[in-house]
């Protein structure tokens, strides 16, 4: 089963989140082709930040493996495709990684708490 957890947290007014080129693209992508706009408030009603990041993870990994598959696409050529992968990046998780053994493609996690005093997530490790 392919998963992509730990869901990137956090605001767009984080480095980790504003810095990444990727999610500025994702963001993009899904706004300019859609009627959806992209809510970083992270106090916001429908903050979807996160689905964002996870439809546009979702959509590199198919892409990925797709691509690895080669031209006859089957379901043994795509599973092995996927199995093959290696090291990646995508939008929120520049070290992805899929392989035989790791099915769940977040290759880092940082543990962070929510302050209240700075309204933001702050990293604490």
């Amino acid at each position: 089963m392919l998963t992509l957890m730990p869901t990137p947290v956090g605001t767009v007014d984080q480095p980790a989140m504003a810095d990444d080129p990727a999610v500025a693209e994702c963001v993009t992508s899904i706004e300019d082709n859609g009627d959806e706009t992209v809510d970083f408030a992270l106090g916001a009603d429908a903050g979807n930040l996160n689905h964002a990041i996870n439809a546009c993870g979702i959509a590199t990994i198919l892409e990925l493996a797709v691509t690895a598959a080669g031209p006859d696409l089957t379901n043994d050529s795509f599973a092995a495709a996927l199995a093959g992968l290696g090291e990646f990046s995508m939008a929120g998780f520049p070290s992805a990684s899929l392989g035989p053994d790791d099915t769940d493609a977040a290759g880092a996690g940082r543990l962070a708490r929510f302050s209240a005093a700075d309204g933001a997530w702050v990293f604490v490790n």
